[in-house]
C-alpha cells in the first residue's frame, strides 16, 4: 500500500496548488505542466489556455466534470509507465489528438496539436512548414484507407511500427515507483 500514498502525496502536490478540495482543477494540471502559474512558467503568460494540457487533462477526466479525481488520476498515470502497454498509450493518444471527438484524427486536428504542443514547449521550434511536413508524413505513413482521417486501427499502427511514435508517453520516474512500490503496475480497468 505504499505506493497508494507515493501516488497521493504526488495527486496532493498538484491538486492543492490553487485549492485544497481534494481534487485536480484544470488550472491546476496546467501549473503541474507548465510549471508556475500554469501559463507556462517564467515566460509570458499565453492571452489562451494550453489546447495540449486540455486534452491531457480530458483524457485523464474520465467521468467528464472537469476535474480529476485520485482514481482518475492514477489510471491516467499508468498509462505513462515504462512497462504499460503500448496499445493502451497509443489509445490515451488517440484521445488526445481526436480534438472533435469524433472516433477519427483530421489533418487539422493532428496540426492543432502539434502546433499547440510546441508552444508549450520553447525547446521545440518548428515552423508552420515544419508543422505541415510532420502532419503529411504522419498521414502518408498511417492513412491505410486512404479517406484523409487517421481511424484508431491505423493509428494504432504507427505507434507499433515507430519507436519514437509514443516515446512522449513514458515517464522513467514511474520505473523508480515500481522499483520502490511493486504493487503500482499497470492494470486494465476492468468495464
Amino acid at each position: 500500500m505504499d505506493e497508494v500514498y507515493a501516488l497521493a502525496e504526488l495527486f496532493d502536490t498538484v491538486s492543492t496548488t490553487h485549492t485544497s478540495d481534494g481534487v485536480i482543477h484544470k488550472s491546476e494540471w496546467a501549473a503541474a505542466m507548465l510549471g508556475g502559474d500554469g501559463q507556462g512558467g517564467g515566460r509570458a503568460p499565453r492571452a489562451a489556455p494550453s489546447l495540449f494540457v486540455d486534452r491531457v487533462f480530458a483524457a485523464f477526466d474520465a467521468a467528464s466534470n472537469d476535474i480529476v479525481d485520485f482514481p482518475e488520476f492514477v489510471r491516467g498515470l499508468s498509462v505513462f509507465h515504462p512497462a504499460a502497454p503500448r496499445a493502451e498509450k497509443a489509445g490515451f493518444a488517440f484521445r488526445v489528438y481526436d480534438l472533435e471527438k469524433t472516433g477519427t484524427i483530421l489533418r487539422t486536428e493532428l496540426r492543432a496539436l502539434l502546433a499547440a504542443a510546441t508552444a508549450d514547449n520553447p525547446a521545440l521550434a518548428l515552423s508552420g512548414a515544419d508543422l505541415d511536413a510532420l502532419v503529411d508524413a504522419a498521414f502518408a505513413a498511417g492513412d491505410a484507407a486512404g479517406d484523409g482521417v487517421l481511424h484508431p486501427s491505423e493509428f494504432q499502427a504507427i505507434a507499433a511500427s515507430r519507436d519514437d511514435a509514443l516515446a512522449f508517453m513514458t515517464l522513467p520516474g514511474l520505473r523508480a515507483l515500481t522499483a520502490r512500490y511493486p504493487g503500482y503496475v499497470f492494470r486494465k480497468q476492468e468495464g
